[in-house]
């Protein structure tokens, strides 16, 4: 087993995602996407068990993961409606078929996800919390604000594709590389990025940012900045990784954590449109 880190993940978790309630809920703007959005009790406690029940079904989490995911969509479903569920829920599907995809080969070089790719709630809080803490703040500060969604769209696609990067990276193969040195390493490395792995990581975001724009979840002229954010903030994982997570500070999900934050504030920043 990996020696426990420095910094345990539920604390940096716990800080976190109260910092990102407490700023989105307090600097949420007054532009929005659509009036009057978020759902009603029924479709709220929907919008918290069927995620997450259909993830369990699928193999894609344990039942701790299913409770975390439903607690995501439900702060998702609160702040910004119904489309951003969706939106959640196509993410599932692309995380579940990349860890699919070339299952025996992963499994075979001990690169496959444990528990036949059952994620836990750790795992993910790490990919989807401050997608949820967003969605949770501007439930409370302005719903459907502009910023907001364009920050939590940015934030999923993030933690979505870089999971799908990972994962078809590891099945296509080529010569992964440290950011840091340029210095090829084997598949699996922390740090270590592929160019399979980071067409993968843009495809994935372009499909959910695409998703976004049809579902009405965030302005179509934030969809390039949104791919590009995820791409940018996939890359800074891998430094992250490297300063931190290999020498024993902190661990993967926190890793991920910080990429997906890294993702929103860049989307803000390229789109210009602020919380």
């Amino acid at each position: 087993m990996p020696a426990r880190p420095r910094v345990p993940f539920p604390v940096v978790a716990a800080l976190a995602l109260a910092a990102v309630f407490v700023l989105t809920a307090s600097c949420a703007g007054r532009a929005s996407l659509a009036p009057d959005n978020r759902l009603s009790a029924w479709p709220l406690a929907l919008a918290a068990i069927l995620p997450g029940v259909a993830a369990w079904r699928l193999g894609a989490v344990t039942l701790g993961g299913a409770a975390a995911g439903g607690a995501v969509a439900t702060s998702a479903a609160a702040g910004f409606g119904a489309g951003m569920v969706v939106l959640l829920g196509f993410g599932l599907v692309l995380t579940v078929a990349a860890t699919a995809c070339g299952r025996q080969s992963k499994e075979r070089r001990g690169l496959a996800e444990p528990r036949r790719g059952r994620r836990g709630a750790a795992n993910v809080l790490a990919n989807t919390g401050i997608f949820g803490a967003i969605g949770l703040g501007a439930a409370v500060g302005h719903p459907d604000a502009v910023g907001p969604a364009v920050a939590a769209v940015a934030a999923l696609t993030t933690g979505v594709s870089d999971t799908v990067a990972s994962e078809i990276g590891q099945v296509i193969g080529g010569t992964p590389r440290l950011l840091t040195t340029g210095r090829p390493v084997p598949a699996g490395t922390p740090g270590a990025v592929s160019f399979a792995g980071v067409a993968a990581c843009a495809t994935a975001a372009a499909l959910l940012a695409a998703g976004a724009s049809v579902l009405g979840a965030m302005p179509s002229t934030a969809a390039v900045p949104v791919v590009a954010a995820a791409v940018v903030a996939s890359l800074v994982e891998g430094i992250v990784s490297r300063a931190f997570e290999v020498t024993g500070w902190i661990d993967n999900h926190t890793v991920n954590l910080v990429a997906t934050a890294v993702g929103a504030v860049t989307a803000l920043v390229l789109t210009g449109i602020g919380m």
